[in-house]
């Protein structure tokens, strides 16, 4: 066998579809050199500036290069309207405004954010917030806002010194507190800050938490018995395409199939959970037949983060 080893560069947006006529869904995972121009490209290859809104997915999105940060918040922000300041230990902040050229989307949007969110997408989220470009949804994002300088060291070394941070348009600090105020602190400190300030990140304009999963979906996840399950059902069946819906039969088959497996709900159990069994049963089957991305767009349809930014799009 012989390896021969290949730059590997996957999409920085890694799913898009339509969760609404004409309303988009967009999942952003990072901030690499083309991600602003394959945003731009995603959104005009669903209709452009004739879409009735966006959802931008930065869950999960643990930032990368500023500089494209930028470009994407540019995007959405008027010409000069400020992206971000930068502050360091003396001398006048620095200010960063939406260069010239960009024509910005005018259609609404919302960004979903979580705790694994940071750098580069906070600041996305930070610059859309404070104008009031975007409602943010989902939980206080990371908190990461340093600036780091690198300085050339002998022997091809380098030291990578933290020497500022970022904050929103607003002034808002994004980097969360490292201790108490007389302790090692990068961020301005100051004593009279409330237990808020000091969590630092992007605070959601709408707090919205995943689902939580009962006794019976936790235990039907860990077992791995819808991948299973789905598994057996589709080598026997010739051909399956998105309108695929579990049918009560399915449904019964897959009782028997936990049963024989020592997993037996109780009726209330069962009623319970019948629209999460549904819609799991329904991912895998065309995770493996149609698509990884057919099936994911079972799961977003039903994630209560993405249903409110649903509802908050559509309301503006």
């Amino acid at each position: 066998m012989t390896l021969v080893p290949a730059e590997m560069a996957d999409p920085s947006v890694s799913r898009h579809f339509f969760i609404e006529p004409g309303l988009a869904y967009v999942k952003v995972i990072n901030f690499e050199a083309n991600t602003a121009q394959e945003l731009r490209d995603t959104i005009e290859s669903m209709g452009g500036r004739d879409l009735s809104g966006l959802i931008i997915d930065l869950r999960g999105n643990p930032g990368g290069i500023v500089e494209v940060a930028i470009q994407v918040a540019a995007s959405f922000l008027n010409e000069r309207e400020r992206i971000l300041w930068i502050a360091s230990r003396s001398g006048p902040k620095e200010e960063l405004t939406v260069p010239e050229g960009f024509e910005p989307y005018r259609f609404p949007v919302a960004v979903l954010v979580d705790d694994r969110t940071a750098s580069a997408a906070e600041l996305v989220t930070g610059a859309l917030q404070d104008h009031g470009r975007a409602t943010v949804i989902g939980d206080r994002s990371y908190g990461k806002g340093l600036v780091q300088s690198v300085f050339e060291l002998s022997a091809k070394a380098g030291l990578a010194l933290t020497t500022a941070y970022y904050l929103t348009p607003d002034e808002h600090t994004i980097q969360r507190s490292l201790g108490d105020c007389h302790e090692f602190q990068l961020a301005p400190c100051d004593d009279a800050r409330s237990e808020d300030e000091l969590r630092g990140g992007i605070k959601p304009d709408q707090v919205v938490y995943p689902a939580q999963l009962s006794e019976l979906e936790t235990v039907l996840k860990a077992s791995n018995s819808f991948l299973d399950f789905a598994r057996d059902y589709v080598r026997g069946v010739n051909s399956i395409d998105e309108t695929f819906e579990p049918s009560n039969e399915i449904l019964d088959n897959f009782q028997l199939y936990l049963s024989e497996r020592g997993i037996r709900p109780t009726l209330s159990q069962w009623s319970t959970s019948l629209a999460f069994i549904r819609a799991n049963l329904k991912q895998e089957v065309l995770n493996l037949t149609v698509g990884v991305e057919i099936g994911d767009e079972v799961e977003l349809r039903r994630d209560p983060v993405v249903r409110a930014a649903v509802s908050v799009v559509a309301a503006r």
